[in-house]
This record gives structure tokens, C-alpha cells and sequence, in this order.
């Protein structure tokens, strides 16, 4: 079908009578695209000069002051301002809405399900499997912490991703704006935890600084964090930052909102994946999505 032109530029702007045969020229001449009871001529509109580039049908013309032409040019000189090819209008949609995508962010996945294609870590300590990363062991003691970590940094953004614990081990966690210790196995930053940890029997979705402060930044409700929680399941975790603050959701329920007051402390860096030292566990992850932000 040939393309219907029409567009309205800031030109010259039609009176109130002609924006209202305007509209309904245009509702009638998409209501005759739509027809399968069409002739060959082809038609143009007398009262607005709108040539609609439709098969004429004259039952269409209802609400015009005048009736359709069969043949002839425009009448109006609006309409060097109204013709316009549909297909541009479609052209310039689609880069309103990617320039929209670019401006909030747009999602990626850090992981395929496949290879560990993107992260580094200790060889023999991380493995994928049913499109899950698995870390540890379930057959031995974990000598010490270990972490795989994506190579590439991030400042701003929003990660979302399911996670699982088992075994008799109990702890693991999600680093973020963290940095890998030269010439050691430890990692410091900020870690969204997972497990226990002495008096504390669940610290799911707690915000932890590993290897830096050494303590809880942030906690959240016991009893609503026992009330969302999927032991041996998978629990979905949602991690923003965005400048100072840090907002951290497990299973739907929001578990910490914090700033960092410490202007020192740094934005930027890896996101990891961590098995605790100790009895033998296995950490699973999956579906890791995350979101680059604007910075506030």
C-alpha cells in the first residue's frame, strides 16, 4: 500500500474549524485504509487540501464542508504544510523512544547461562550449571573466601538477580563497588549478604562492608525478612545505586536504604560473587540482569 502522507509544522497553524476537519479527515482516512471496499481513484480532500493518497470512498466525507474530489490538486494552501510520509513520522518515533531508553538506562545480562564468559576467579571454584553460577562445594571444606567478579566496573546502576544457598555452609553474598585485594583472595566493598552470621540467624539482603569496615552498614526487619525468605529457594535480589545512596530488596520487600556519608568511600568498581570460607556450601546464581544509571 502506498504510504498515506500527512504532517502538520509549525508553518502556519490552521483555525479552530479547519484543526477540527483536520482531526476528522485524518480519523476517516485511516478508517478507509483499514476498508477492503475500496475503488482505484485515488481522492483529495477540498476543504482542508489534504491529499490523503487513499482509494476514494464516498461515504467517508461526512463533517467536510465540501464534498471529495475524484481528481485534482489541493485547494488549501496549508496543505505544503500538512504531507508528510507516514514512514518518517514512524522514523521519528522509534528515535524518541531510544533516545528515552538511553536517557533512563537500558538492561543487559552479565551472564549468559552458558560460560563464564565476562568474569574472572579461581579456576576449580566456580562452575556453571542448569544456567546457574554455582560456587563452592558441597564434597569438601572451602579453605577460604572466594569471589568471581565481572571485569567490567560500574558506578550507577540497578542489579537484579536470583540466588540460592546450600549445604552446611551459611554464608555468601553479592559484592558491588568493590575491588579485588592485589595478591590476595579478598575482595573489599560494599556486599549484600547472604546466610547468617554469629548471633544473626538471617542476614538476607543485609548490606555488609567486606574487607574495608568490617561491619553491617544496614539490616533489615528480622521478621519480615523471615517472612519472604525462600530457604534452599531461589530469592530474588534487587540492588540500586545511584550516587550515595544504596537501596537493596529481597523477594519484593525493601531490606536496607542507605547513604554513605564517607565521602572517601568510592562509586566505582566490580560486582562479585562470593562462597564463604568454611563448611562446604554452594552458592547459586542466575538471571543477572543490570541496569546502568544516571548519577545524582
Amino acid at each position: 500500500m502506498t504510504p498515506r502522507p500527512w504532517k502538520i509544522t509549525a508553518r502556519s497553524l490552521p483555525c479552530e474549524t479547519t484543526k477540527t476537519n483536520l482531526n476528522d479527515h485524518l480519523l476517516r482516512t485511516r478508517a478507509a485504509e483499514r476498508s477492503s471496499e475500496r475503488s482505484s481513484a485515488r481522492a483529495t480532500c477540498e476543504c482542508c487540501g489534504i491529499a490523503a493518497g487513499l482509494p476514494l470512498r464516498s461515504d467517508l466525507h461526512v463533517g467536510h464542508t465540501s464534498p471529495w474530489a475524484a481528481t485534482g490538486g489541493p485547494t488549501s494552501p496549508l496543505n505544503e504544510n500538512l504531507i508528510m510520509p507516514r514512514t518518517a513520522l514512524s522514523v521519528l518515533l522509534c528515535l524518541a523512544f531510544a533516545a528515552t531508553l538511553q536517557a533512563e538506562g537500558t538492561q543487559r545480562t552479565l551472564f549468559d547461562g552458558k560460560t563464564l564468559q565476562g568474569w574472572e576467579g579461581k579456576a576449580g571454584m566456580f562452575r556453571v550449571e542448569d544456567g546457574a553460577i554455582v560456587a563452592g562445594t558441597l564434597k569438601a571444606r572451602i579453605p577460604n573466601n572466594e569471589f568471581l567478579c565481572t571485569k567490567q566496573q560500574f558506578e550507577n546502576f540497578e542489579l537484579r538477580l536470583k540466588a540460592k544457598l546450600i549445604g552446611q555452609g551459611n554464608n555468601a553474598g553479592i559484592q558491588f563497588r568493590s575491588q579485588r585485594i592485589p595478591n590476595h583472595h579478598e575482595v573489599k566493598g560494599y556486599q549484600c549478604d547472604m546466610g547468617a552470621a554469629g548471633k544473626l540467624n538471617n542476614i538476607w539482603g543485609s548490606l555488609y562492608d567486606e574487607s574495608r569496615r568490617g561491619k553491617f552498614l544496614a539490616t533489615g526487619d528480622t521478621d519480615k525478612v523471615n517472612s519472604v525468605f525462600r530457604k534452599d529457594d531461589w530469592n530474588e535480589f534487587r540492588i540500586r545505586c545511584q550516587g550515595p545512596r544504596i537501596q537493596i530488596w529481597l523477594n519484593g520487600l525493601k531490606t536496607v536504604d542507605y547513604v554513605e556519608a564517607d565521602d572517601d568511600v568510592t562509586r566505582t568498581g566490580i560486582i562479585g560473587l562470593q562462597i564463604h570460607g568454611g563448611a562446604p556450601a554452594e552458592a547459586w546464581y542466575k538471571d543477572i540482569v543490570i541496569e546502568e544509571l544516571k548519577g545524582q
